[in-house]
């Protein structure tokens, strides 16, 4: 099974990971990083849920949002619906 692969941002984050899952297959993790705190600001997985991440002034974590597309029908249930927050 081939390595991990990191992909470095300029000031040395991780801003993209390969893991490899078997032949041919593999999970791919995108952050988005604050270049003046160097903390991550966006996430995106290997589904494609994207992450938002908000912090106060001290720099701790306060928010974490993911954002989900609605599933499609399958069998006999229908579509999940879009769930809006506050």
């Amino acid at each position: 099974m081939p390595a991990t692969v990191y992909r470095m941002d300029p000031y040395g984050a991780a801003s993209q990971v390969e893991r490899p899952l078997g032949p041919g297959q593999q999970a791919l993790l995108k952050t988005q990083w604050d270049s003046t705190h160097e903390r991550p600001v966006a996430e995106q997985d290997a589904r494609g849920r994207r992450a938002t991440l908000a912090y106060d002034e001290l720099g701790n974590l306060i928010e974490r949002a993911v954002q989900v597309t609605p599933l499609p029908a399958s069998g006999d249930g229908g579509p999940t619906e879009a769930v809006t927050g506050p």
